[in-house]
């Protein structure tokens, strides 16, 4: 993807720190700003990793103990299997390489891959529409806009929907810098710029009217977001919560659906959470 994109410089800004971190044994940068959002980057490595997992299995490799993944994982393997396995290792990088290219070139339209400018770039009036866009979702005019919606009174929800610019609060707690958060994948930005919420209470709502583009349907502790510009927005509740496979989180949507601002996401156990001798949960979008 990073190759099939590098003339797209807004993707390649999610792609090449999910490819160095996934190759690191970190998936979840790749899983949720790549693979899970065009779909066949997912499927193609999951042939790929087929194929190894055949050679490994086929051979009998064996290894010392459960270490870490990606290319650091040769090291938890008996030496005697290092050739068989690295076999392996280069069998998941090819494959899934190979696949991802030609069937991205085929999928991946102009304007995905970079070679044509984005609609509305050409200076127009739809082109500043854009940058504004690209403004306010930085946050220039937030509080204008929050102080515009408190005023609407009853009117709020729907000009939330109709103004996708406007983000109101998913989750009720303290903000804390992304930088705080115990996990690297996010105190890094490898995921994108965002907040951190210590919550009070266990509900997540969606922050403005969207379509969901992701979900975790077995460990039910992430949301993907797309909202109307196009801005994406992953809400991950906790950390390494992944591991919980779902016990504590109950999903209240599936891809696809339409979303409004205030509309219930997920809702999370703290105790569950903090039962499972996980730091507490923290929701960063």
């Amino acid at each position: 993807m990073s190759l099939l994109q590098k003339k797209n410089e807004r993707a390649e800004q999610v792609n090449v720190p999910a490819l160095i971190s996934c190759y690191l044994g970190v998936t979840e940068p790749a899983l949720f700003g790549v693979n899970l959002k065009y779909g066949f980057p997912l499927i193609c490595g999951m042939i790929g990793s087929a194929c190894a997992a055949l050679i490994s299995v086929g051979f009998g490799v064996q290894a010392t103990s459960i270490g870490v993944g990606g290319l650091p994982g040769i090291l938890s393997i008996f030496p005697q299997y290092y050739l068989i396995f690295f076999a392996a290792m280069v069998v998941a990088v090819v494959i899934p390489f190979t696949l991802t290219f030609i069937v991205g070139s085929r999928k991946l339209s102009a304007e995905e891959r970079g070679i044509v400018a984005p609609r509305g770039a050409s200076g127009s009036a739809e082109a500043g529409q854009d940058r504004e866009t690209a403004e306010n979702a930085a946050g220039a005019e937030t509080a204008e806009n929050a102080a515009d919606n408190k005023a609407a009174g009853s009117a709020a929800d729907d000009e939330a929907d109709a103004a996708p610019n406007v983000f109101r609060a998913f989750l009720s707690g303290r903000a804390i810098p992304l930088e705080e958060v115990p996990d690297e994948v996010f105190s890094q930005h490898v995921m994108g710029d965002g907040l951190a919420i210590e919550p009070e209470d266990e509900m997540v709502v969606a922050p403005a009217g969207a379509t969901v583009s992701a979900v975790m349907e077995d460990s039910r502790h992430a949301c993907g977001l797309t909202l109307e510009n196009g801005l994406e927005i992953l809400i991950h509740v906790g950390i390494d919560t992944v591991s919980m496979n779902g016990d504590g989180f109950e999903l209240f949507v599936k891809e696809g659906d339409k979303v409004r601002a205030g509309q219930p996401l997920i809702r999370f156990d703290k105790k569950k959470i903090l039962a499972a001798g996980i730091p507490p949960s923290r929701c960063s979008w």
